[in-house]
């Protein structure tokens, strides 16, 4: 019993975490940002939504076996292409963030010159003066 406790309090936690962190990256497009992060080659964002619409999967079948107590797993070829299509959707919303929110507002990538180093990603704004120094 203090299994499935647990299970459904950390199991919406780790998803709505998970969630927001995503979500992050999905928020220029549905709000008037002035900073966007953006990373060059888009494995970033790829990895962090197949990871994301994988445990979906996991979760969603686990939810199901404690709350029905029932065995129930996922098969390898349901997250194997939930895997790839969250794979898929991560690179295509990092390049769309580029095409349709960088450019067309003609946002500046914040330089190193500032004392603004982020290792993989870079962070973007409208005005030099609201890059933040790490």
């Amino acid at each position: 019993m203090m299994y499935r406790v647990v299970w459904f309090i950390f199991a919406p936690a780790i998803i709505l975490l998970y969630g927001w962190v995503c979500a992050n990256f999905l928020s220029p497009f549905i709000f008037n940002v002035t900073k966007v992060l953006y990373e060059p080659i888009g494995y970033i964002s790829g990895i962090l939504f197949a990871g994301f619409f994988s445990i979906l999967i996991v979760f969603g079948y686990r939810f199901v076996e404690v709350t029905f107590l029932k065995e129930v797993k996922p098969t390898s070829k349901q997250l194997k292409i939930s895997f790839i299509t969250g794979l898929i959707f991560g690179v295509f919303v990092n390049y769309a963030t580029y095409a349709l929110i960088i450019e067309p507002k003609g946002l500046i990538e914040c330089p190193a010159g500032l004392g603004y180093k982020n290792n993989l990603m870079s962070e973007y704004v409208i005005d030099i003066k609201e890059c933040s120094v790490n």
